[in-house]
């Protein structure tokens, strides 16, 4: 799969898990220019998944997650900041 399509994938599991997210936040792993892991997720006025989930069902979910985004390249399809963070809309666009 290519980083976007992983990335798609990713962020359809996402969609499928939870209801109504707004906002996914990844940052870098260790790699070799590549590899992202989930940070958390967050929802309308800020709740974050972290917060709002059992710590079981939170770690299900982000554990799926860093299976697809740890190929990931770097400097592409995350749009990640100078310090790896990347903070990726899940609003559906048609």
């Amino acid at each position: 799969m290519s980083d976007a399509e992983l990335l798609a994938a990713a962020l359809d599991l996402i969609r499928l898990q939870l209801t109504n997210p707004e906002q996914a936040h990844f940052e870098t792993n260790d790699g070799s220019y590549s590899g992202f892991h989930l940070n958390d997720v967050t929802f309308a006025g800020g709740l974050s998944a972290e917060q709002a989930l059992d710590l079981t069902v939170w770690r299900h979910l982000k554990d799926a997650v860093d299976d697809l985004v740890i190929g990931i390249a770097w400097d592409g399809v995350m749009h990640e900041d100078d310090h790896g963070y990347a903070e990726v809309s899940l609003e559906k666009h048609p």
